[in-house]
């Protein structure tokens, strides 16, 4: 009997913590994990241009589980001094009932810290708008032919920008509310390796700070990570699957990684996982920032990995450092020969940063590499580039 139970206990043991695994990776936008944060550190140097915090978060009890490669979502409220200047501006009573995204009725000002996004402003809402108020401005704006204009003119501007700069009839609160879309998650590229840091998720974010129409603004996320959240405290986050960007399943094969500023995240974890697998391939990290003396990301680690061995080779690029502009694409250049023997070899080649600019400067260098080194002609390199993307050997997590 006792053998019986016994078994049964175990059965059950196991379907539990199944169960938990399962759940763990069913988290959302909708349904987040409230993570503990365990760290939430400034790692820039004092007199850098710029914000940037490294964030661990616990997974201790979630069952969540992720591979290195994936983001985490989060879901963060907007500031309640820009709702309450919003309400205050349109003359509305904030605890007014309006029904937020999953049909509950709430008050006004908590609908729009934690269920709507006001900022950044997005095209939908300028059409929701444009149909309740008939603004010719923003009519103009929305025609076809002005998609460039457009985007101009939504950069950095908020719901309370809109609102002060088209008077218009005044908007009801359920009108108010009707104008946005619900709050959109940010997705940041995880830092760790689950096989180092087990029961955490590390994440690196830069605080987007500007100032615009007399105002000093910050990103939703990275404002109120840095402004408000507090070691010990919770926030909500999930787990973004990234199935296109992950290590080679050799662990002898090469890689090859490109990641300026916070673009450098994903690389953390990639090489924490290749040193708990113990992989035999070698690694090379182009990374690349402002200032060597305030902007080296994760500095320390970066030569512990080379004085064991793990990190083959690293090269820099600090951009303000001298008086000409210097950048990741311009250091692949420069080791042209090396950079095409390691692709001979069979490296991985990965990138991870701005969408924008950067990631097709880095593949234009790519292009010009194996055009360079290979003696090919230029349609000939750009089919050598579709077999690497064919075969994984190419991927790219930017945004």
């Amino acid at each position: 009997v006792k053998q019986q139970v016994g078994t049964s206990d175990s059965a059950a043991s196991a379907a539990i913590v199944f169960a938990a695994q399962s759940a763990g990776n069913d988290y959302s936008r909708s349904e987040p994990w409230q993570a503990e944060v365990l760290a939430n550190q400034v790692i820039t140097g004092r007199g850098s241009s710029k914000q940037t915090r490294h964030l661990e978060l616990s997974l201790e009890d979630s069952g969540m589980q992720y591979l290195v490669g994936d983001s985490i979502g989060i879901l963060a409220p907007n500031p309640r001094e820009l709702v309450e200047a919003i309400v205050a501006h349109q003359q509305l009573d904030p605890q007014a009932q309006v029904e937020n995204p999953q049909g509950k009725s709430v008050a006004l000002v908590d609908a729009l810290v934690n269920d709507y996004e006001i900022a950044p402003l997005a095209r939908p809402v300028l059409q929701r708008f444009c149909e309740l108020t008939e603004s010719p401005q923003i009519a103009e704006l929305l025609e076809a032919d002005k998609a460039d204009q457009l985007s101009e003119w939504l950069y950095g501007r908020d719901l309370l920008d809109l609102l002060v700069e088209q008077p218009s009839l005044s908007l009801t609160a359920e009108q108010l509310v009707s104008l946005l879309r619900p709050q959109q998650p940010r997705l940041y590229s995880i830092a760790s390796s689950p096989e180092a840091n087990s029961d955490e998720v590390h994440l690196t974010l830069a605080t987007v700070e500007f100032s615009a129409r007399d105002r000093d603004r910050q990103g939703v996320t990275t404002g109120w990570i840095a402004d408000t959240v507090k070691e010990g405290d919770q926030i909500g986050i999930y787990r973004h699957e990234n199935p296109l960007f992950r290590l080679p399943e050799e662990s002898d094969r090469p890689v090859i990684m490109i990641g300026p500023g916070t673009g450098v995240a994903p690389f953390r974890a990639f090489l924490d996982q290749r040193e708990a697998e113990s992989a035999e391939g070698n690694n090379w990290l182009f990374f690349g920032d402002r200032n060597f003396t305030t902007d080296f990301l994760y500095q320390r680690e970066w030569q512990s990995h080379l004085a064991s061995g793990l990190l083959t080779k690293i090269d820099l690029a600090f951009s303000r450092d001298q008086s000409e502009r210097i950048y990741v694409q311009q250091r692949m250049l420069e080791q042209s020969q090396e950079f095409y023997r390691w692709l001979e070899e069979g490296a991985a080649v990965y990138v991870c940063g701005d969408a924008g600019r950067m990631a097709s400067d880095v593949h234009d260098a790519l292009l010009s590499i194996i055009q360079k080194e290979g003696g090919l002609s230029a349609e000939s390199a750009a089919d050598y580039v579709s077999l690497m993307q064919r075969e994984r050997r190419y991927q790219r997590d930017v945004y």
